[in-house]
């Protein structure tokens, strides 16, 4: 898998992009102090540190803020061996896990005291709930894989209602975030499909009243992540509809 990273000859672009999104000029800078947040179950675990591996040689200091089971000795083996990271531990519920949703607050509250001690740079959610938290500097989202997209390729059956409230908050995060990436052209498209109808790039959207937003969307030629599938906002961020398109994916 290769690390998303912050390339020099994408510092511009993402300069003008903050700038463009309203944030301050020290914000507009590249990323050197980044808010990361993982888990601890699966094949997140190991791309966050893979991918903060990548980000050393860039300079780029990352907190990691973990939740779900707390971390192994082997996990704190391996973060230990890894000069630019900081490990913040938690065992808050998954949004993806059963009744999760009083600890996603409580983990909500704690992500913003951690931004408000750390100051990032750039916040970087493995997930999508929290990025609908008022956030003080540009937030990613990185779709793995949601519950929905899995349902239906595993069960092969229609979703069921109880996941009503998951869909409405992934929603929420997604058309919250700055920026949303995935893995692959599949999970971005699986994303879409499952919580957010996109506007036609280059044309203005309109909400569910029919009324133009003003927002307006556009490729972008080239990834500042490299090798990940991309939707880029170019507007104010929309709890109903996001201006996001579709970027390349190799």
């Amino acid at each position: 898998m290769q690390p998303m990273v912050v390339k020099s000859a994408t510092r511009k672009r993402f300069s003008a992009w903050n700038q463009q999104q309203g944030f301050s000029d020290e914000a507009s800078a590249a990323p050197r102090r980044i808010l990361m947040t993982t888990d601890t179950v699966g094949g997140v675990w190991h791309y966050s540190l893979e991918l903060v591996r990548g980000l050393a040689k860039f300079g780029v200091e990352v907190a990691l803020a973990t939740m779900g089971p707390l971390p192994t000795a082997e996990q704190r083996r391996q973060v230990a061996r890894i000069h630019n990271i900081t490990l913040f531990e938690s065992s808050y519920r998954l949004e993806w896990m059963e009744d999760p949703w009083e600890d996603v607050e409580k983990c909500g509250a704690w992500l913003m005291n951690l931004e408000d001690e750390l100051k990032p740079d750039l916040v970087h959610l493995n997930g999508y709930a929290h990025a609908d938290l008022p956030w003080n500097c540009p937030c990613m989202v990185v779709a793995h894989s949601c519950v929905l997209s899995w349902w239906e390729a595993v069960k092969k059956e229609p979703i069921p209602q109880r996941l009503g409230r998951y869909r409405e908050r992934v929603a929420q995060g997604l058309a919250r975030a700055h920026l949303v990436a995935a893995p692959t052209a599949a999970m971005l498209n699986a994303v879409e499909t499952s919580y957010l109808p996109l506007p036609i790039p280059g044309l203005s959207t309109t909400d569910a009243a029919g009324k133009g937003t003003g927002q307006t969307t556009r490729s972008i030629s080239s990834s500042p992540w490299g090798g990940f599938g991309m939707r880029q906002k170019i507007s104010t961020p929309s709890p109903s509809l996001p201006a996001l398109s579709p970027g390349p994916c190799s």
